[in-house]
């Protein structure tokens, strides 16, 4: 079976905006217009939590749009309250393992066992070490 190019993007238009329509909007789970502004994040979200009642999608969402907001994030002082959020959320709605952390608690301690095993290690010569990649030590190679 053909299909003209005119039905082709018809057919790509009605799948996009079914998807589009389909995806939440910030607006509609926080009441907020704009998710680049951290501190509209922040305060959104500890609203939301106070009031409770998020389901499993909105929160997944929410974590993901927190997640997406910290990368971007300049400012260390609304990283580190950024992080705390996501790990608050993440522990009001049950997404944790059996000794309470969340899977991204788990990493960082992962990360900084590394970090810590590479402070004491020798470095060998002729090939960047695990603290020079971690950038703890000498200038990379």
């Amino acid at each position: 079976m053909k299909i003209t190019k005119a039905k082709l993007k018809q057919i790509i238009k009605e799948e996009l905006s079914a998807v589009l329509s389909e995806e939440d909007s910030p607006m509609e789970i926080l009441g907020v217009h704009d998710i680049s502004d951290s501190r509209a994040l922040i305060d959104a979200v500890r609203a939301l939590m106070g009031q409770g009642g998020v389901d499993d999608g909105d929160s997944r969402t929410i974590r993901d749009w927190l997640s997406r907001r910290l990368q971007k994030e300049p400012d260390e002082a609304l990283r580190a309250e950024l992080v705390a959020l996501r790990d608050d959320m993440m522990r009001a709605w049950g997404d944790v393992d059996r000794e309470g952390r969340t899977s991204y608690e788990r990493n960082r301690e992962r990360r900084q066992h590394y970090r810590d095993e590479a402070e004491g290690a020798p470095v060998p010569t002729g090939r960047m070490t695990t603290r020079q990649s971690l950038g703890l030590g000498e200038g990379k190679k």
